[in-house]
């Protein structure tokens, strides 16, 4: 196999984790540590993974001593993913390790199906681009002919001890019967432009002191902007009113407002209440504001009593581009 190492920081306890990969065709993905890869044979549907041509590795925390980290490629489009070390307490996330690209001839959706081991729950697999997860067939991402989903994974060594055996195998699934369609309009995760959540996501939240305060709405890891988020104070609480730019509509928000600032330990609301979880990400099925919409619309607006001023507040929009 050809190798290569990339070096990252890492601290004395050590926290094992493997995943390895493999391709195949769109009928079903799947290798395991030890277990020989199958490939379906199908030369008109091929899904092929590889090796990130541009990568961004972890994001690092205050580690002091080196982590190999190995990407083995056997040419067949196979791959072989490993992190000899993680620092234990912490939260580290590889972005772009690997690429699966769609190199067949309709659209499909893809998706992490199972993962086999000791500790799975604790390596996430996710959209590079969006910092979403790509586990379960709900979190799909469509895949037009030629595009590629780069892919990244989090591991979250909190509360460990020693050395931990986290993830053996993983299986991917990728499936031609979507909803991928001339009319399918992509979509993006957004949010109200400030500063980072302590999660390794791009996700962000920001301050409000009172008297008025507009920040830009923005889409993906480039921080693309799709619009605005106007706060204004109102009696007894504030107004959050989201906006889009011309060309764009919101079809999903999530919201959450409070005094203290966005940490993942005990005592903090953004913690006990499950907006955050253990890894201090995001969970925006447990914001307590939020709507769908199904048409999309421009402008979406919600009150939130408060008790007074500074707050901090977790704006979420999922938007999709007008055709």
């Amino acid at each position: 196999m050809k190798r290569r190492k990339f070096l990252i920081g890492a601290g004395a306890f050590s926290v094992g984790a493997t995943a390895v990969v493999g391709s195949g065709s769109f009928a079903e993905v799947e290798a395991q540590r030890g277990i020989k890869v199958e490939v379906v044979r199908d030369s008109e549907a091929y899904l092929r993974m590889e090796q990130h041509p541009e990568s961004v590795w972890s994001n690092g925390t205050d580690a002091e001593t080196e982590t190999v980290f190995v990407v083995e490629e056997d040419g067949r489009g196979h791959l072989g993913v490993s992190v000899d070390a993680v620092r234990n307490g912490t939260t580290t996330r590889f972005d772009d390790v690997f690429r699966v690209c769609n190199t067949g001839k309709d659209c499909v959706c893809v998706w992490v199906k199972e993962k086999n081991g000791d500790n799975t729950e604790r390596v996430t697999f996710y959209d590079s681009r969006t910092g979403e997860s790509i586990e379960g067939e709900d979190n799909a991402v469509q895949l037009e002919v030629g595009e590629c989903l780069d892919v990244g994974f989090e591991v979250d060594a909190t509360d460990l001890d020693g050395r931990n055996a986290l993830i053996e195998g993983v299986r991917f699934r990728a499936e031609a019967n979507c909803p991928c369609s001339e009319a399918e309009t992509s979509s993006e995760t957004a949010w109200g432009d400030g500063d980072s959540f302590p999660g390794a996501n791009w996700f962000t939240y920001f301050e409000y002191s009172g008297d008025g305060y507009t920040t830009d709405l923005v889409a993906g890891r480039d921080k693309r902007v799709v619009g605005e988020v106007k706060v204004v104070d109102t009696n007894g609480g504030i107004e959050v009113t989201y906006t889009t730019d011309a060309g764009w509509r919101i079809v999903e928000t999530h919201l959450a407002v409070s005094s203290d600032v966005p940490e993942a330990v005990s005592g903090n609301e953004w913690f006990d209440e499950g907006w955050l979880n253990r890894a201090g990400n995001p969970v925006l099925g447990a914001f307590p504001e939020g709507d769908d919409f199904d048409e999309g619309v421009g402008t979406a607006t919600y009150t939130v009593n408060v008790d007074g001023f500074p707050v901090y507040v977790g704006a979420h929009a999922v938007v999709e581009e007008e055709e």
